[in-house]
């Protein structure tokens, strides 16, 4: 089996881990909904999650379908960080610090970045005890966007599973290259690992 037929059944496999995710989502909304003890707030915010679910496995789908839709342009980095941290801090429940060591602009998609990077602090919400850190900062010709948390970190079947936020930033990461002088293209990176900081999950988006 060819590697580009390999890729292509690992983002069907991630397209119905989408899909798989967002209905066990709604059965679960159901059954809160079938309770005397209903919290119309909770299931409210509930389903917003899952709307954003969708939303993500489509990106995922879009990204598939259409490899070149990423629109780079020149974006304030420090506008993407507080559209980020807006719609985070109500959906997290532990704090995020931030720490914007670049406050210029930076070539590339707002939309896809955005989505990764608010996948990245969601889930480290759901492991990290008491923080969240997200840094942004200039490193050689590669910007880095670094989430950090103080949780158990990441277990080994992490790098190789089907989560749709996995995918969509290693596809993001893909998407971002750069034609050098001497004619090489350097490409985004994402890099996930276990330290940093904090001692939990360590998520890095590096973009030429």
């Amino acid at each position: 089996m060819g590697a580009g037929m390999g890729d292509h059944l690992r983002a069907a496999d991630v397209l119905a881990s989408g899909i798989h995710d967002a209905k066990n989502r709604l059965f679960a909304i159901g059954a809160k909904e079938n309770t005397d003890s209903c919290d119309w707030a909770e299931i409210q915010k509930s389903l917003l999650e899952v709307a954003f679910h969708l939303d993500r496995t489509l990106t995922a789908y879009r990204l598939l379908r259409y490899e070149n839709m990423a629109a780079v342009v020149p974006v304030f980095i420090p506008h993407l960080v507080e559209d980020v941290l807006v719609r985070c801090q109500t959906q997290t429940r532990v704090r995020i610090s931030t720490e914007v060591g670049f406050h210029g602009e930076w070539p590339l998609s707002r939309k896809l970045v955005e989505e990764t990077l608010i996948n990245a602090l969601q889930n480290a919400g759901r492991f990290a005890r008491s923080l969240i850190r997200l840094s942004i900062y200039k490193h050689d010709d590669t910007l880095v966007f670094k989430v950090n948390d103080d949780g158990p970190g990441f277990d080994d079947k992490t790098s190789s599973g089907h989560s749709v936020g996995l995918y969509i930033a290693e596809r993001i990461a893909q998407l971002h290259n750069y034609l050098s002088h001497d004619g090489t293209t350097r490409r985004g990176k994402l890099v996930l690992a276990n330290g940093g900081e904090l001692g939990g999950a360590l998520f890095l988006l590096e973009l030429p």
